[in-house]
């Protein structure tokens, strides 16, 4: 999420009321990844913010344990988040933003079928810096459902 690691319980809760606050006010609400076999808490996922009004589009955003990379958890949840971006929330365009070297991240979106649109320069601003992002983005004739 670009943001340095939590080291008290209060960081956390204002991260949840925030995220519940603009889940409330419809700007933007992300859910909990939890492991079936466990119920174990690995990552979470979700849209950032949209807008139907002008040009339908949304932008996703997802994290997740490190040691749960490359198992195919987000390949499955990102196929039903961009799922009900498309059928329930009437998107067109669905946008990804990653840093310069997740190649991680990178593989997933173009596997999913999302397109290198670009480097925003100086687009967030993370750990104190402002950074470039790679914008990546996928549209509703593109999607392979």
């Amino acid at each position: 999420m670009g943001i340095e690691p939590f080291t008290t319980i209060e960081q956390a809760e204002k991260v949840i009321v925030l995220m519940n606050d603009l889940y409330e006010n419809n700007q933007a609400f992300r859910w909990g990844i939890f492991k079936k076999d466990d119920n174990t808490l690995i990552g979470t996922c979700g849209y950032n913010g949209w807008d139907v009004n002008r040009g339908s589009r949304g932008e996703i955003g997802y994290d997740l344990g490190q040691k749960y990379w490359r198992q195919g958890y987000m390949t499955e949840i990102l196929k039903r988040v961009i799922r009900f971006g498309f059928e329930d929330m009437g998107l067109f365009r669905i946008e990804a933003f990653t840093s310069l070297d997740a190649t991680p991240s990178i593989h997933l979106l173009q596997k999913l079928g999302f397109t290198e649109d670009g480097i925003l320069r100086g687009y967030s601003f993370m750990h104190g810096k402002h950074v470039d992002q790679r914008c990546f983005s996928l549209l509703k004739n593109e999607w392979d459902y």
